[in-house]
Order: structure tokens, then C-alpha cells, then sequence
């Protein structure tokens, strides 16, 4: 279950606020279940790399849903 689907919509538009690149991580990560691992190796990156750009995308998200979704 999503969820309402006004949430649904807060968690759109404040992935809209993240930098592409992270979301891209930010997707294979929690929605298809990667480890910074493999997240490292598919986008030919460091694991701190991976795992820096997933906690400033995380603190992106969490700042724009405290604003109300970044509306």
C-alpha cells in the first residue's frame, strides 16, 4: 500500500528536488534492493561516493517533505 496518494505525490516532488545522479542510486538502493556495493560497480563510482551521495539525497528528501513535499 502507497499510501495516501497526496504523500505519494509530497515524495514525487521532493525527489524532484534530489540531483539526478543521486536519484538514480536512491532508487536502485531502496527500491530494487542494491547494496552500495553493486551500486558502486554499476555506476563506476567509489562506495563513499555512493554512500555520500544516498545521505545527501536522504537529506534533500527529508527537508523537502518537512516543507510539504517541495510544493
Amino acid at each position: 500500500n502507497p499510501g495516501p496518494p497526496g504523500r505519494y505525490l509530497d515524495l514525487r516532488r521532493a525527489l524532484l528536488r534530489v540531483p539526478r545522479e543521486a536519484r538514480v542510486l536512491v532508487a536502485l538502493r531502496y527500491v530494487d534492493g542494491l547494496s552500495h556495493r553493486e551500486l558502486a560497480r554499476i555506476r563506476g563510482i567509489s562506495v563513499n561516493t555512493v554512500k555520500s551521495q544516498l545521505a545527501r539525497a536522504r537529506s534533500i528528501l527529508r527537508a523537502a517533505l518537512a516543507e510539504g513535499g517541495g510544493r
